[in-house]
């Protein structure tokens, strides 16, 4: 009877610490994928704002004020812009865009280009339109 009772508690002891551990390890998983799927929402979420700003007039005007001006700087001469419109990820349309030669004279006068380039080398310092 004494071995009986000894087992029944060593298996109760037994249960206790898989219990433990199992609800733990549960926890920890679950923290886990609750991290997990802030950190993967955040992305989304911090792209789609991105989009949406990239979008938007303001933005593209400050952000061809700032290309113009280095263009202008590598160029030594003045280029202007009437319009940008940013689509997606990779496609441009500038309207009004305007070259000067070094004796102020015009080189290029176009009323609409499109331009394609690729996203992700944009990034790493290589702008290639086509």
């Amino acid at each position: 009877m004494a071995d009986n009772c000894f087992v029944v508690a060593v298996s109760l002891l037994y249960l206790q610490i898989i219990r433990y551990f199992c609800e733990t390890k549960f926890k920890g998983i679950k923290k886990t994928l609750k991290i997990a799927g802030f950190s993967v929402g955040g992305i989304i979420l911090f792209l789609a704002l991105v989009y949406i700003a990239l979008q938007t007039s303001p933005i593209q005007n400050v952000l061809s004020k700032v290309i113009l001006s280095e263009l202008s700087k590598k160029l030594h001469t003045k280029v202007t812009v009437g319009k940008i419109d940013y689509r997606f990820f990779n496609d441009v349309t500038i309207h009004d865009l305007y070259v000067e030669d070094l004796q102020k004279d015009t080189l290029l006068f176009v009323k609409e280009v499109n331009a394609h380039f690729k996203f992700w080398k944009f990034f790493r310092g290589k702008v290639i339109f086509s």
